[in-house]
């Protein structure tokens, strides 16, 4: 699939960074089952706390149609979520991250209300 991100960022407080975006897009999905097309708006922050840590959150809105398929689906799905990291050794990191997804399916059996936690370890290159 495609989707687009135009977003626009600004800084505040120093270090602060707040972004708002809009997005579409379209999806060409495996046998033609879930093809659909989407748009959007997505708004967050990024924000260092102390030395090496950082705190982000954000929230998205998007809006999927989906066609050629044998049943009328239309979702709608938001999406909450925060990091909390800690960067170590120059670009080695560890965070924590909990995410929100609320999926309101035309068709039931794709709706979904749930919330993620992660921890991460990994490197930035």
């Amino acid at each position: 699939g495609h989707k687009l991100l135009l977003a626009f960022s600004r800084g505040i407080l120093k270090e602060t960074n707040i972004y708002v975006g809009i997005l579409g897009g379209f999806e060409d999905a495996r046998l033609n089952l879930f093809d659909n097309y989407s748009f959007g708006g997505i708004t967050g922050f990024i924000s260092p706390l102390v030395k090496n840590i950082t705190l982000a959150g954000s929230v998205s809105f998007e809006e999927m149609i989906y066609f050629d398929n044998t049943e009328d689906r239309k979702d709608s799905q938001i999406i909450a979520g925060s990091r909390l990291e800690y960067l170590f050794i120059e670009k080695f990191f560890i965070n924590f991250s909990t995410q929100y997804i609320n999926n309101i399916s035309s068709l039931k059996r794709y709706s979904i209300d749930k919330l993620m936690n992660t921890l991460n370890t990994g490197f930035y290159y």
